[in-house]
Formats: C-alpha cells, structure tokens, sequence
C-alpha cells in the first residue's frame, strides 16, 4: 500500500508538471485604442517623391453621364501637378494639352481627412505626409538640453466600436465617431481598419461643401491601397445633392485612381509653369 501511494502521488506530480498553464487571453483593444494606433500607423506613413496616376471621375445625374479623364504626376514634396487631359474616345474633343497646378484635380490622393495630424506648412498644404524637412538648427546657438518631449493628444471625436466584419477579404474593426466640435473640420464618421496592420482600409466621411449661394453636405466613401510605402485614395463614390435656394441638383460621383506608380525621379520643367511654357515652345 506504501509503494502505490508513493507511485500514485509520483504519477500526480509528473502530471502537475507537464500540463499545459493557462494561457491569459489578451486585453480586447477598446475603440479609442484602435483609433490611436490607426492614426499612429497613418502619420508613419512616407510618401515617394512622385507619384504617377489616371484619374477618373464619373458624375451620374437622371441617367446622364458626365466623365472626366486625367494623366497626373504629383511631386510630394509641395503638391504641384502636371496633369494631362485624356479623351474617352475619339470624339471626345478636349483639349489634350498639359498645364501645371498647385495640386491633383479633385483630390489630393493621399489625403487621410485628418486621421494622420499632418503639420500645416507650404509644402503640406494639401496634406502631404512627410513633407519638409525640419529647419537646422543654427551651429552658433547655444545647445540646450533636451529632458524630455510631450505629445499632446486631443480627442475631437467619440469612437465607438460597432463590431469587426470582413472587407475584400479582410478582417477590420469597424469605428463610429461623432465629432465632439467643429464637425465641419472634422469629417470622419467612419473608419475601417484592418486588424493586424491597423491601416486605413475605408472612410465615410461628412463633406461640406459651398460655393456661393450653392451648397452641399453629402457622405463619401473612400478606400484606399498600397502603392509602395504609402496609401493612397483607390476610390471613393458620392451621392450628392446640390441646393440653391428652393432648387435642388442631385446625382451621384464616382472616382478612382488606376495605373498607380511611383516614378524615381522626373524633370523640373513639368511643375513649373514658366518652364513648362518654354519646354511646350520647343
């Protein structure tokens, strides 16, 4: 009886040793949480020093199509584009010559709607990630130490996590946000962001728009892809509804980015106006 005791208690203690310990479940990321790292993983993102693309928009209204072709190379650093009209056919009769301005018809293709707190200077003004470098700092000057930074968040939305769902085969955690103030600065009213990488996949955003007496505030949808380190604008669709007065004008808008590359250098002449005009004159 001795022995068997012995043997059943050696038994227990191997059994103690080689089971298996409990595996913690890790904390669930709360929405504000997924919301911070979304916006972390945007501002890391760099851009490269051109980018190349065509650019097609499509407005729909009662049945009718109104469609826009563009060839666009952007230099990053400062927005400038060299844009090229593209006819839809051959009888389309536009005019094909290609002009220099201070940034891409529609909309700038990297633009995050403020998920990524680009600073504002001149080379960012159509919100660029990366941009200028930081002025040096003057050798003569006097060093001074640093004992530590400070970033200051400021939270202009309430976020809330409606669930995780699947887009084009990927799983994302999909966020509300209601603006706590000034809701026409910040747009955002949802976000889908992939699960592991935690980069934007999807935008809904409020658009105020108004010219003049017109005016309009629709939604839009934007995805966005990969184009080398950076994420661009893939697409992005729009119901709207024009107002002037006790008149109303709606249809909708469709636009997409295709043949996207990043070329590793281009010449001067195209995003200069003066230069331009000189290269065009032979």
């Amino acid at each position: 009886m001795a022995c068997a005791a012995r043997l059943l208690a050696l038994t227990a203690s191997v059994a103690i040793a080689i089971a298996p310990k409990p595996v913690c479940a890790q904390p669930a990321l709360d929405a504000d949480a997924i919301f911070t790292r979304a916006r972390t993983v945007a501002e890391a993102r760099v851009l490269p020093p051109y980018l190349e693309y065509t650019t097609y928009a499509a407005f729909v209204r009662k049945g009718h199509i109104d469609a826009e072709h563009y060839h666009v190379i952007v230099r990053t650093s400062d927005g400038m584009a060299y844009v090229t009209p593209v006819p839809d056919s051959a009888a389309d009769r536009i005019d094909t010559k290609s002009y220099v301005q201070k940034a891409p018809p529609y909309f700038w293709p990297a633009t995050t709607f403020g998920l990524a707190r680009e600073q504002r200077n001149d080379s960012q003004t159509f919100g660029l990630a990366g941009g200028a470098a930081p002025p040096s700092p003057d050798p003569t000057s006097s060093p001074l130490a640093t004992i530590g930074g400070v970033r200051a968040v400021t939270h202009e939305y309430t976020v809330t996590l409606a669930g995780t769902e699947m887009l084009d085969g990927t799983r994302v955690y999909h966020l509300l946000l209601v603006p706590r103030f000034d809701p026409q600065a910040h747009q955002i009213r949802e976000a889908f962001i992939d699960a592991e990488t935690f980069q934007t996949r999807r935008l809904i955003v409020a658009v105020y728009a108004k010219l003049g007496p017109i005016h309009s505030q629709p939604r839009a949808i934007v995805d966005y892809a990969p184009i080398d380190s950076a994420w661009l604008v893939s697409h992005g669709q729009i119901d709207f509804t024009l107002r002037f007065g006790p008149f109303a004008f709606a249809g909708t808008g469709d636009f997409r980015l295709l043949d996207v590359r990043a070329p590793a250098e281009e010449p001067d002449w195209m995003f200069d106006k003066t230069k331009l005009a000189a290269h065009q004159r032979g």
